[in-house]
């Protein structure tokens, strides 16, 4: 069990992927409160962070869970900020040497 403090990043996840990023701004003697409002139990259990639900909270939706930052979940909003980027890059201006070098990694 590890309590938040001030600058700890939260990752907000779901089935898609990493929603937002959200960071710790202030600490109350049982509550977390990051930049955008959202409030935690200031213990985390196993790297989960338990949001304080509000009174709608119910309507949300779909689960999201709440994990400190780690090394691992940095390396995931990389690679889905690069898929992101590429998935929306136009390769017909590329010329046929670079798409065949593009090509050749990932086969």
């Amino acid at each position: 069990m590890k309590k938040l403090q001030i600058g700890d990043k939260i990752y907000a996840t779901n089935d898609y992927g990493i929603n937002s990023i959200l960071e710790i701004a202030r600490i109350t003697p049982t509550l977390a409160i990051t930049d955008k409002g959202y409030k935690f139990k200031i213990n985390t259990v196993d790297g989960f962070c338990q949001e304080v639900p509000k009174d709608d909270s119910w309507l949300s939706g779909g689960r999201t869970y709440y994990q400190l930052e780690t090394p691992e979940l940095k390396e995931i909003l990389q690679k889905q900020r690069l898929v992101q980027k590429l998935s929306k890059f136009d390769f017909k201006k590329l010329d046929l040497k670079t798409l065949t070098e593009i090509n050749s990694k990932l086969t």
